[in-house]
């Protein structure tokens, strides 16, 4: 008994009608520990359970003098606030359509009167630790939000304290290059110059994604052909990325305009490009398709790599979404190109995808909607 009364806690409202049955509940339930709060109707119950602390454990008589007590259940469940709280119905009806009917309210059990005070014990018991197992899970998810928010905000603290430095990095680098003579490490400063803007483009695709995420990017919204977006891109990444492999490009005939902000989408074809080259191995194939479609222009850019095995399609587009997949270029992915990709087409309000499987290379995919 000393070990039961020790387990245990928690606040019981006891709905009844009957002043002696209300009674007979505190008794029982005090002595093991409980703290009980009475209602002697169903209004009176539903302004108890939406104060600020609301009971662990509902113990809700069906026979009230204003709602019944499925009334009173059916409103529980449907305020956020409470539909989580386990509802014991007490009942003298002994007939199987009134216990369906509770059920069909969300009472999670039945005692029947006149109560058993062991089998009231029990059956609070029960429901209280299961009230606290919610909300131990809430908390921790609570918790743990918090600490992605926390992180969140470190790493944009970190990034944008790196950006200035960065620049001003590049900037040097430049003038260097343009001072220097023939011969005198010049391809040493072009390496360290490209290695300053792929890292200066990281860490701006760090800090857009978190704009992205937040809702604040504006996007310069035109009609743009799209075929013309794809090319340009393709002639600033080919000499550099595909040269060692062959690109196919297939275009609609005439125009294929969508509604976009086209140095957008010409970053996510850049990502998705930089992407096929570096899983397409050597002479190997990449190929850009541009399709109009009845409401919106396609862009597939297709690679005949190693494929992405099923156990990774759903990080591929989780930022810092790391895939053990071998690549031509011994480099590894942080998951940021393609976490910008989905953003920026979403916040286009178009689609984006892929079809993959081992073995059989990958296809990224993305929708724009048609210009009107």
């Amino acid at each position: 008994m000393e070990a039961e009364q020790a387990a245990a806690g928690g606040t019981v409202l006891v709905v009844e009608d009957e002043a002696r049955g209300r009674q007979l509940l505190r008794e029982i339930l005090e002595e093991r520990g409980y703290k009980v709060v009475e209602a002697s109707g169903g209004q009176e119950a539903l302004q108890l359970i939406g104060g600020s602390e609301g009971p662990d454990v509902v113990l809700l008589d069906i026979l009230l003098p204003d709602l019944d007590g499925f009334h009173v259940c059916r409103a529980i469940r449907k305020d956020l606030h409470s539909a989580h709280i386990p509802v014991i119905m007490l009942t003298a009806l002994k007939d199987r359509a009134s216990r369906i009917q509770g059920i069909r309210e969300g009472a999670d059990d039945f005692l029947t009167k006149p109560v058993d005070a062991e089998e009231v014990v029990l059956r609070v018991r029960n429901a209280a630790r299961a009230k606290a197992l919610f909300d131990a899970v809430q908390d921790d998810y609570k918790q743990l939000r918090e600490l992605e928010q926390m992180r969140d905000k470190l790493a944009h603290m970190i990034v944008h304290d790196m950006n200035q430095p960065l620049t001003a990095m590049g900037g040097y680098l430049e003038y260097l290059r343009s001072v220097l003579k023939p011969g005198e490490s010049v391809h040493i400063l072009n390496a360290m110059n490209n290695i300053t803007r792929k890292l200066g483009t990281m860490v701006q695709t760090i800090l857009d994604i978190q704009k992205m995420e937040e809702g604040k990017v504006q996007l310069s919204l035109q009609p743009s052909d799209v075929p013309l977006i794809v090319d340009t891109t393709i002639d600033r990444m080919y000499l550099d990325a595909f040269r060692h492999c062959p690109l196919e490009k297939s275009f609609p005939q005439g125009a294929a305009s969508a509604m976009c902000d086209p140095d957008v989408i010409q970053r996510v074809m850049m990502n998705l490009l930089d992407n096929a080259f570096k899983y397409t191995p050597v002479e190997g194939k990449v190929s850009v398709r541009v399709e109009r479609q009845p409401t919106d222009v396609r862009v597939e850019v297709s690679d005949n790599g190693p494929g992405i095995p099923a156990e990774f399609h759903d990080r591929i587009f989780q930022k810092f979404g790391f895939l053990n997949v071998p690549t031509h270029t011994h480099r590894q992915s942080t998951g940021l190109g393609l976490a910008f990709c989905k953003l920026a087409v979403e916040a286009h309000r178009g689609k984006i995808g892929f079809v993959s499987q081992a073995g059989a290379g990958t296809t990224f995919w993305f929708a724009l909607p048609e210009a009107k």
